[in-house]
């Protein structure tokens, strides 16, 4: 991809504080950074956060930048950086949640167990009803029911491929959804919900 070179003026005003200059920096490379970073994550709703809290460190570090090439080499890195700290936070979430299940000295708890699946079904039932007809009984037909594609397809008078095209698209809105409206909810049923859906 080929850039236009930010002048040395934008890099001190952007420096000095100016915002004006930071949206500069920022349209010359965030589909740059964007994709070094989903090049490590391949979950675009996740790369956009890492994205933002990447740019917002840029805004936080400016007084250390004075000239174009500090500024593309500090984004490089801290990109790799922040995308490989997101991985290992998962990683380590998701160790955290096997180790809880492994340990023999955890009291189990049915109600809590009855209480997290309430909570998938809810928000699970919550986002196929917003998906079109369509694509709603291809989902509830392979992924509730059982079906395969070609018993869906011969239920729905489609294609095989037609109902895989619609699940896939299906599962990228629930998975979406359910991020995007829960994102302030627990993270142990969000985490649940993304191992569910999880392509």
């Amino acid at each position: 991809m080929s850039l236009n070179k930010l002048n040395d003026e934008i890099i001190i005003s952007f420096a000095n504080g100016n915002k004006d200059a930071f949206v500069a920096v920022y349209n010359q490379y965030q589909q740059i950074v964007f994709n070094n970073i989903a090049r490590l994550i391949p979950h675009t709703d996740v790369v956009e956060d890492v994205l933002q809290e990447v740019f917002l460190k840029l805004w936080e570090n400016k007084h250390k930048f004075d000239d174009e090439h500090a500024v593309a080499s500090w984004l490089f890195s801290v990109s790799y950086n922040q995308s490989i700290s997101h991985i290992r936070k998962l990683i380590k979430e998701r160790k955290y949640l096997e180790s809880m299940k492994a340990d023999v000295n955890f009291e189990y708890d049915p109600e809590s167990e009855v209480e997290i699946e309430n909570i998938k079904e809810n928000i699970l039932a919550e986002a196929i009803n917003q998906l079109p007809l369509r694509k709603k009984q291809a989902f509830e037909l392979c992924k509730l029911q059982g079906k395969t594609y070609a018993e869906a397809a011969e239920i729905m008078n489609i294609s095989s491929e037609t109902v895989k095209e619609h699940i896939t698209l299906a599962l990228k809105f629930v998975h979406t959804y359910t991020v995007n409206t829960y994102k302030k909810e627990s993270a142990i049923s969000l985490f649940i919900i993304g191992l569910y859906f999880h392509m």
